[in-house]
């Protein structure tokens, strides 16, 4: 049973159920009252007050029967009337109102309200003109069990009435009940339907819902879980396709001194070279083209080894001030060989810190490369800079070339961004998210500026012994 079903049915079932018990409760107590009162025989000693009325008006007549017996009918009496033995009143003897034999035996009691064999009787000598007339009125208990019972026929009445009135209410509920339901229900056939169009893959229609405040917040809950799943597939799609664009570039980028590895190994094969220096100039070519190889899988191997979360720190205490001069020793004669000039400007007497120094060389080496590929300037002049701003130690990378327009500025960190799109065979859009995923790892943080050139500006927290410790826990 649908939900929408089961809350009509409780709902109705809940309503029919108290009126039913309302009617019972009122139909039981009223006919109890009546069969109560009844049975009790209160009605009868409530003649007796009666009686004294009706006394007063035999003791009261003027000698008109017939208004007599008219007032007293509707005392529920019957008026009988003697002068001596002789009948008055009725005036027909053959249909006396009551049995002769107990007329005559009130007749020798005394006067007054008596009772007897439980049915109740008035009498008096009453003297109108000179006459002396013996006066009798006595109660038809079974008229008065007759309006007794019309009494119970009207309450019956009443009560049907109340039961007709009772069914209008619940029809009236019903009409109440299908209208909250199908109110309560819109929110939810609307989330409904939703759910089905995102199942469906259609995330491009909100649930439009304007009603209850709580229930149009379920519904802006929905548009805006709609609305993130949409971005995220969105985002994924982006990822898929700027993975895609990122291996093809690799494959293209490993192609170009794969083929020239090839071509100089056949040639040497081939004899092509004719002395030594050739054969060996040819061989150190294929040699540097496997450098340019192994660089180009180094980055693949370490894009991987970030977005699994499988490249932990291993920190350890080092002179930032000596380690980038011995960096700089190092890669100075072969950027030189590809157009770069390294300058240095280290600050002395920063203290010592702890670094993952195989981490932090491919920081730099990636940054060179970066600058190598899009400066765009020549000759292209890199200062390395080293600076203590307050608790922070400061690397900065810094080009004369001609930097990255303002807009494209905020987003060159992230992963697969390349600021030229159109230029999709050059770089893999993975250097500068590396860059940063290992600044960060640091506990750092990186930015890059625009000034007369491209500056990427690198600040690392002072770390000490139990940070490099609790670092190689997590590690």
């Amino acid at each position: 049973m649908s939900m929408r079903k089961r809350i009509f049915l409780i709902h109705m079932l809940m309503l029919i159920g108290g009126m039913a018990i309302l009617f019972a409760v009122i139909f039981g107590s009223v006919r109890q009252g009546i069969r109560g009162y009844m049975d009790s025989g209160e009605w009868i000693s409530n003649v007796e007050d009666d009686a004294k009325a009706v006394l007063e008006k035999l003791e009261k007549t003027d000698g008109d029967w017939e208004v007599l017996a008219g007032e007293l009918k509707n005392d529920h009496c019957a008026l009988v009337v003697y002068e001596g033995d002789q009948n008055i009143y009725p005036a027909d003897p053959a249909d006396p109102p009551q049995d002769r034999n107990m007329i005559d035996r009130l007749r020798s009691d005394k006067r007054g309200i008596h009772t007897a064999f439980g049915n109740t009787y008035v009498d008096a000598d009453v003297t109108v003109d000179g006459h002396t007339y013996y006066v009798a009125a006595l109660f038809d208990h079974q008229d008065m069990m007759r309006e007794s019972e019309h009494m119970e026929q009207r309450f019956s009445g009443l009560l049907w009435k109340l039961f007709l009135l009772i069914l209008l209410l619940i029809l009236m509920g019903w009409a109440f009940s299908r209208y909250l339901v199908n109110r309560m229900m819109e929110p939810l056939d609307l989330l409904m339907d939703g759910l089905k169009r995102t199942a469906a893959g259609d995330l491009e229609h909100p649930v439009d819902y304007h009603g209850d405040a709580e229930l149009e917040s379920v519904c802006l809950a929905f548009n805006q879980m709609q609305e993130t799943i949409r971005t995220q597939k969105a985002e994924r799609q982006q990822y898929e396709q700027s993975r895609t664009d990122m291996i093809t570039s690799i494959s293209h980028d490993l192609r170009t001194p794969l083929t020239s590895v090839k071509g100089y190994i056949k040639a040497v094969l081939d004899g092509v070279p004719k002395t030594p220096e050739m054969t060996g100039e040819y061989l150190k070519i294929a040699y540097d083209a496997t450098g340019d190889m192994d660089r180009l899988l180094q980055k693949l191997f370490l894009f991987s080894k970030v977005e699994t979360g499988q490249m932990p720190l291993h920190l350890e205490k080092a002179d930032l001030e000596t380690y980038l001069l011995t960096f700089a020793e190092e890669h100075r004669l072969s950027y030189e060989a590809r157009g770069m000039q390294i300058k240095m400007e280290l600050t002395p007497g920063i203290p010592a810190g702890y670094y993952d120094l195989l981490q932090l060389e491919r920081v730099l080496v990636n940054l060179l490369e970066n600058s190598l590929r899009y400066a765009k300037h020549t000759p292209l002049v890199v200062t390395i800079r080293l600076e203590k701003c307050g608790s922070q130690q400061v690397i900065s990378v810094s080009d004369n070339g001609v930097g990255i327009p303002p807009e494209k500025l905020p987003h060159i960190f992230e992963r697969f961004y390349r600021c030229d799109e159109a230029r999709s065979r050059e770089g893999s859009g993975i250097g500068l998210y590396i860059v940063k995923y290992i600044v960060e790892a640091h506990g750092g943080q990186v930015q890059a500026v625009n000034d007369n050139g491209l500056t990427i500006r690198m600040s690392f927290p002072e770390r000490t012994k139990q940070d490099e410790e609790n670092t190689d826990r997590r590690g």
